[in-house]
């Protein structure tokens, strides 16, 4: 049976793989691109609801909010603030929350 063994150099590629992220992990510049980017991906998911709930209520409006208009409002809406999540993330990772249990609250 013939072994299978892999060259020292592609062990050494794979070692040195881990730097890239190390790179991106620490790298601010890194860290706002890839979240605005994402930011405007979640903008257009966001747009798509929007014009898709224009859509249907201009086609349909007799029929009120129906489940679908309810999901893309839904949809346009959670998009939307994911979006402003990754565009003011720095901000909000700065607040610092307070949890207050008074003796009304009970948290099983």
């Amino acid at each position: 049976m013939r072994h299978l063994m892999a060259s020292p150099s592609v062990f050494l590629l794979l070692r040195s793989g881990d730097d890239w992220w190390d790179e991106v992990n620490n790298s601010v510049l890194w860290q706002d691109r890839i979240f605005h980017t994402l930011a405007d991906l979640y903008d257009l998911v966001s747009a798509v609801a929007l014009i898709q709930l224009v859509r249907i209520e201009c086609r349909a409006s007799e029929f009120g909010w129906t489940t679908q208009k309810v999901f893309h409002l839904l949809n346009f809406l959670v998009t939307g603030v994911r979006s402003l999540i990754f565009v003011f993330r720095w901000r909000i990772d700065e607040i610092q929350l307070e949890v207050r249990l008074g003796s009304h609250l009970a948290f099983f």
